[in-house]
This record gives structure tokens, C-alpha cells and sequence, in this order.
């Protein structure tokens, strides 16, 4: 009996390093509200670029636990565009709904008839918070003329010195088709 159950723990980390990482599992890698519609894409690929890749969808897909992969969902998926080859990727597409599901945590969609799993994604209240964040600070980040200083932009994306503010640069636009000082314009501010 003790041997089964310690052959049992050695074989439990590589369940989930066999399964493969694929995009044909596609999913909001922001995350989901709980009680939000939580839709992931099943893409088959029929024509273009990716057509040699092939994926057969089993009937039923499950969500697990990212922590320990416990099985905490599973459904069928429904076609979408009524099963028809979208003309823009391609693909048949399918919709994994898992919208029932409102449990907080770390999760992926996973096949188990063919072994393949989603990216990771978050199911909280809080997610969007620093994705947020990071959406407001990029207009900083790409403001022009001004410096970026360490203590707003950080080590990495600090910037001291001020951008297009040399001769005939944003402060002293001329038109190019007549760079005179009569066409000069202040231009200054705005974004990248």
C-alpha cells in the first residue's frame, strides 16, 4: 500500500509538465471578474499559415486549478459563427463557456483528449488593478518633451533628458514645404 501511494506522489509533478502550452486554447490572460461573462476561444485551424496544424477538440474541455491541477469545471464547447471557416484567421472556432464558474484563483483550460492546455489566467476582483496602472503610466512613458524621472517612471524606463526639443523640433515646427519663420508653430506636448 505505501509503495502506491509514494509511486502515486512521483508521478503527480509530471502530469502537468506533459501537457503542451498551445494557442489553440485561447483565453483573457488579464483574467476574468467573477461573475463576468468567461468565455475561451477554441481555434481549428482549416486554411492560411497554420493549416498543417491540426486540432480535433475532444468533446468535453476542462478548467483546472493552476496549484494542484484539480479538475474544478468541465463543459462542453459550442461552434461558433454556426461552424464556419471565419474568413479573416482561417479557423473554425468554438466558445468554451466556463461563465458558471466563479471561484477565485489561478487557473487554465485544458484538453485532456489531446494533452494540451491554456495559458495561465487569474479569476478575481482585483486584476485589473494594475493593468490599469500600468495603462495610465504609458501616457507618461510616452509623453513627449518632458524627462522621465526615476522616481515615476522607475530604473528601467527613466528618461532624464527631454525628447524633440532641439532647433525646429516640437517647440519650433516649420513646414517643411516652407521653413520659414512665418510657418513656425509651437507643437510641444502630446504623445508618442
Amino acid at each position: 500500500m505505501i509503495y502506491r501511494y509514494f509511486a502515486f506522489l512521483f508521478c503527480l509533478p509530471f502530469s502537468a509538465a506533459s501537457q503542451t502550452l498551445s494557442y489553440h486554447l485561447a483565453v483573457d490572460q488579464f483574467g476574468y471578474l467573477p461573475d463576468a461573462p468567461k468565455i475561451a476561444v477554441v481555434s481549428i485551424p482549416q486554411t492560411g499559415f497554420n493549416a498543417s496544424d491540426t486540432y480535433t477538440p475532444g468533446n468535453m474541455l476542462q478548467l483546472r486549478r493552476e496549484s494542484d491541477d484539480a479538475v474544478v469545471f468541465t463543459a462542453s464547447h459550442t461552434a461558433w459563427n454556426n461552424g464556419n471557416t471565419d474568413n479573416i484567421s482561417g479557423d473554425k472556432a468554438r466558445w468554451f463557456d466556463f461563465s458558471g464558474f466563479t471561484d477565485l484563483g489561478e487557473f487554465y483550460v485544458f484538453d485532456p483528449g489531446s494533452n494540451i492546455r491554456s495559458a495561465s489566467f487569474s479569476i478575481g476582483l482585483s486584476m485589473y488593478d494594475s493593468l490599469m496602472r500600468t495603462a495610465i503610466r504609458t501616457f507618461y512613458y510616452q509623453r513627449c518633451g518632458v524627462a522621465k524621472q526615476v522616481a515615476y517612471a522607475g530604473s528601467k524606463w527613466a528618461d532624464p533628458s527631454p525628447c524633440h526639443i532641439g532647433a525646429n523640433q516640437d517647440s519650433h515646427c516649420r513646414l517643411v514645404t516652407n521653413p520659414t519663420l512665418l510657418s513656425e508653430r509651437d507643437l510641444s506636448g502630446g504623445w508618442h
